[in-house]
């Protein structure tokens, strides 16, 4: 594949621009303030107050115990449940089944299109989005 003088220098600006606007992102990114956590410092102080009380990740009760599951739901609830290798198996359980037990409403919609777009492109309505070069026989 050989290509042209004017394709050659359009391809060497279009990937100049590219690692300009990625040196540029990541600039941005490095120039941001960084601190450990998300939240103000008044949220940090209500979560390290003797009163605070910690929740169920899934149900938000209060967890007064300090068991590894919540006594409400079963969820992994503990301080280290998900760093045991014997109860993090029921958080990737617990993680799946929420994935398949409230599915999105828009994921079958998505899905039709996505499959269309396929069948679409690979029928010949597409054919006019690939470069010269794929359309050509290989010898």
């Amino acid at each position: 594949m050989k290509l042209s003088p004017e394709e050659t220098v359009g391809l060497i600006g279009i990937i100049g621009v590219g690692c300009a606007a990625f040196y540029a992102f990541g600039k941005w990114l490095l120039a941001a303030p960084s601190t450990p956590d998300p939240w103000g410092p008044e949220v940090e102080e209500a979560l390290q107050k003797e009163e605070a009380v910690a929740v169920c990740p899934h149900c938000l009760t209060p967890q007064a115990h300090n068991g590894w599951f919540c006594p409400e739901c079963g969820s992994v609830s503990g301080q280290y449940g998900n760093y045991l290798p014997s109860v993090y198996i029921f958080s990737i359980g617990e993680a799946a089944r929420a994935g398949v037990e409230f599915p999105e409403p828009l994921a079958a919609f998505c899905d039709c299109g996505l499959r269309f777009d396929c069948v679409r492109f690979f029928f010949g309505a597409g054919a006019g989005v690939l470069p010269s070069s794929f359309s050509q026989p290989l010898a």
